[in-house]
């Protein structure tokens, strides 16, 4: 029984830190090369918005807590990315930011603060929504495809 615990702790843990570690490479390589234009920002806008339909279908129909954690890490990877990014932005991110931008514009700012408010304002969405279907079995299956 203790060595099939050990085991599965080990499994959640590789579940939950292995998919974020080759952005963890990616960051680093940023961060020494002070250039994020081989890193497409439309991967990370993605990636977070799956995390964030994710942690909303975990409120509705509850599955593997790893699952869970594997999608808080990969929010918390791809902020940490966005980050760098802003510190150190591609031609594409010049001069843009969340308010006022134009569509063919959308998710290359060049401020940290705009990625920060399309996100909150996601999530708002995605509570607002949530709140109102929680007894919707259709919606959180919408919502977890």
């Amino acid at each position: 029984f203790f060595s099939m615990t050990i085991w599965r702790l080990g499994f959640d843990v590789c579940l939950v830190v292995g998919p974020t570690l080759g952005y963890l490479a990616q960051f680093l390589r940023i961060k020494e090369e002070k250039c994020s234009e081989a890193f497409s920002l439309s991967v990370s806008f993605i990636l977070i918005g799956s995390a964030l339909m994710r942690l909303f279908f975990w409120w509705g129909k509850q599955f593997d807590t790893a699952l869970l954690f594997q999608s808080v890490a990969m929010l918390l990877a791809q902020l940490m990315l966005l980050r760098i990014c802003t510190i150190y932005p591609s031609k594409a991110q010049r001069g843009h930011r969340f308010m006022g931008c134009k569509l063919v514009h959308f998710w290359y700012w060049e401020d940290y603060l705009s990625y920060l408010l399309a996100i909150a304002l996601g999530g708002m969405i995605l509570t607002i929504a949530t709140y109102f279907m929680q007894d919707s079995e259709m919606y959180f299956e919408l919502l977890g495809y």
